[in-house]
């Protein structure tokens, strides 16, 4: 986990002076006149090669390292946005 210093800058520079910590970490301002929140997204995954991916994956995967990482199921539930536990538990 070396790396989290640098995904935590690149993450905060994304804020923009008016945002508030309630705003999305991806705001649909970056996609221009799209509120796609993916659009910025795909010249990205186009340009490295990659191929099948599932934006949902984003989701699982900060569910999973907040799980290892020993987060409450009900404080993952509520950072993902999920409505009920066993959202969360699938």
């Amino acid at each position: 986990m070396g790396r989290k210093p640098d995904v935590i800058a690149a993450i905060q520079s994304l804020r923009r002076e008016d945002n508030k910590t309630t705003n999305s970490v991806f705001p649909w301002w970056l996609a221009g006149k799209s509120r796609e929140t993916t659009e910025w997204f795909r010249p990205w995954l186009s340009a490295a090669g990659v191929t099948d991916y599932a934006w949902h994956g984003n989701r699982r995967t900060f569910c999973l390292w907040l799980a290892m990482a020993g987060a409450p199921m009900k404080d993952i539930q509520v950072l993902a946005g999920h409505r009920t536990l066993t959202m969360t538990w699938r």
